[in-house]
């Protein structure tokens, strides 16, 4: 009579072959994440560099300054602060009171339009990342179908059919977050709001310069017609009111869309029929 193996030998084959593709499964899972990791600070960097262009380090610097315990700027400091956005407000035709008001709504502007910069590139970054990702994995997926096709799964290497269905499912996960997260939409709408504070700012500084010039923000049907210039001064009264109503137009756009996620099981099913 024959010797008979001790049991626990026989499980010796199926724990290796499980391993194995616990292992390819692991292994493609973390080679998504460094994909999609360079491609985020890949297009972290070129977003940092546009902004650099567009505004300058002094600027950008004023949202990173530390304000008083209240959160407040101080008014006293408030003209100095705001010397790097509005370069000629302590020689501004107005009083103290209204220089340090407009200071402090020129800084509130730089700071919110930093807030949209922010916001613009964890948005673009991870929307590249995950564009990045997904078209690189839909194209493993795709190699190993187009092997595993004219063989069919019964004759083909299971570890090939480990590799198409993991990187089918992993195209399927990184492929969703741009409509899970509104990556798309929400970029635009924080790129509009970066682009309408400079255009704010830059008025404020074009009118603190040469007080006769109307900024767009306040601009009426008569000094639109004249391009923009005033025979007298433009009242520091009514440029701060219109500089508030155009700080009253904040918008923050954040927005998910959960019917969005990924069915999996229609996807491994779709590639399973094929």
């Amino acid at each position: 009579m024959a010797d008979t193996p001790p049991s626990g030998r026989c499980w010796l084959p199926v724990v290796t072959v499980v391993g194995i593709h616990v292992g390819i499964a692991v292994m493609l899972v973390g080679l998504a994440a460094l994909v999609f990791q360079g491609a985020v600070d890949f297009s972290s960097r070129k977003v940092s560099s546009a902004f650099s262009d567009l505004i300058p380090q002094g600027r950008k610097a004023v949202c990173t300054r530390p304000e008083s315990s209240t959160g407040q700027v101080q008014a006293a400091a408030a003209v100095e602060t705001a010397k790097s956005i509005l370069p000629n407000v302590a020689g501004y035709p107005a009083s103290d009171a209204e220089k340090e008001r407009i200071a402090v709504q020129a800084l509130k502007a730089q700071r919110l339009q930093c807030l949209h910069m922010a916001l613009f590139d964890m948005y673009a970054r991870n929307y590249y990342g995950a564009i990045v990702t997904s078209m690189v994995f839909g194209g493993i997926a795709a190699i190993a179908l187009f092997l595993v096709g004219p063989k069919g799964w019964s004759a083909s290497s299971p570890y090939l059919v480990n590799v198409m269905l993991t990187s089918a499912a992993i195209t399927a996960f990184y492929g969703a977050f741009p409509g899970v997260f509104q990556q798309a939409s929400s970029a635009t709408a924080h790129k509009a709001q970066i682009l309408r504070y400079e255009a704010v700012l830059d008025g404020m500084a074009s009118h603190t310069a040469a007080p006769k010039l109307v900024p767009a923000i306040c601009m009426n049907k008569s000094t639109a017609a004249s391009g923009g210039r005033s025979d007298t001064p433009f009242s520091p009264a009514d440029f701060i009111a219109c500089t508030d109503a155009a700080l009253a137009n904040a918008d923050i756009v954040f927005e998910f869309d959960p019917k969005s996620q990924p069915d999996y099981q229609k996807v491994l099913g779709r590639v399973a029929g094929n």
